[in-house]
């Protein structure tokens, strides 16, 4: 999402000494106070203002991280950059088994990530792959490359930990998967002009 944002700048013919100096500064700005003021704040907010509804909780999750989506949005990122900075902060702040955690698994899963790929779903035209040749070249090649580097990765990896190969098998079927962050890369680069509709 950083290559994006460096892309869309060069893209609008904003690429200067001026935006590299803003995005290294306002990113390490952000990321810093992310990652250490977020976790105090949390714990505060845990300790003085938990409830047995559990509600407060998870508006406080919510909020954390629509408003970390909001300020990775002002400095120039994608708020999905946001938003994956905040989950990491606060995942192990919250427990695994614990209420919240299931609240915030369900609702991603049953109502953030089927919105995501509905929503992705009804931009994508499927004719267009039976129309324009170009967009059956960019999903083979897309698909071959995707495979044979995570394969090469698991490979190397493999070779270095001594792995076996059933190990390796597993590494790269946890690896190969590249819906989500993907999807959101190309539906940016989408949005902004710099893909067309055969890549998306």
């Amino acid at each position: 999402f950083i290559v994006l944002a460096v892309i869309i700048a060069a893209n609008t013919g904003e690429l200067n000494v001026n935006f590299w100096v803003r995005l290294v500064t306002y990113s390490a700005i952000y990321a810093f106070s992310v990652i250490v003021f977020l976790p105090k704040i949390t714990t505060w907010f845990f300790r003085y203002f938990l409830t047995e509804s559990g509600v407060e909780d998870y508006v406080f999750v919510l909020t954390a991280v629509f408003v970390s989506s909001f300020f990775s949005h002002l400095i120039g990122l994608e708020p999905i950059i946001g938003a994956f900075l905040a989950g990491l902060t606060l995942n192990p702040l919250i427990p695994a088994k614990s209420v919240l955690m299931n609240r915030v698994q369900f609702v991603g899963n049953s109502l953030f990530i089927p919105f995501f790929l509905i929503s992705v779903g009804m931009l994508i035209d499927p004719i267009v792959l039976f129309t324009n040749i170009n967009a059956v070249r960019v999903t083979i090649v897309m698909v071959t490359v995707a495979l044979l580097s995570k394969d090469m990765a698991s490979r190397v990896f493999s070779k270095i930990a001594h792995f076996s190969k059933n190990e390796q098998g597993l590494i790269f079927g946890m690896s190969v998967n590249q819906a989500a962050a993907t999807l959101a890369a190309v539906l940016i680069g989408y949005r902004v002009g710099i893909f067309q509709e055969d890549i998306l």
